[in-house]
């Protein structure tokens, strides 16, 4: 990482490692701060979910949960989900067809961003 980046912090890493054991996003010491139904409401905004088909890191049904959560406290018209299903984890950036098939959707939904529903 640091030939790639430079020097960064990891600690990251250890939050990331721990949302990943317990199937939810929890803060850095593993508490459940972020799931509440104040939080919700702050997410009242549009947001569009992307997710590889083939990601085997972040599982595309992670997604469809956290649309499906948020849809549930503020309802679905704020946001939109897309799964690109050839592509994995970072491929929906940097894979060879990334740019016919994933970044129009991309700046579709970015002019859309500041439109309410």
């Amino acid at each position: 990482m640091g030939e790639m980046f430079g020097p960064i912090s990891l600690s990251v890493f250890d939050q990331l490692a721990l949302i990943m054991q317990r199937g939810r996003v929890v803060d850095a010491q593993g508490g459940d701060t972020y799931l509440t139904a104040d939080k919700a409401r702050r997410m009242a905004l549009p947001i569009s979910f992307m997710s590889g088909g083939l990601n085997t890191l972040f599982n595309p049904e992670s997604s469809l949960r956290t649309e499906a959560w948020l849809a549930q406290h503020n309802g679905p018209q704020w946001y939109r989900r897309r799964v690109m299903e050839r592509y994995g984890h970072l491929d929906n950036f940097v894979g060879r067809d990334a740019a016919r098939d994933v970044y129009p959707w991309v700046l579709a939904e970015l002019e859309r961003g500041d439109a309410s529903p």
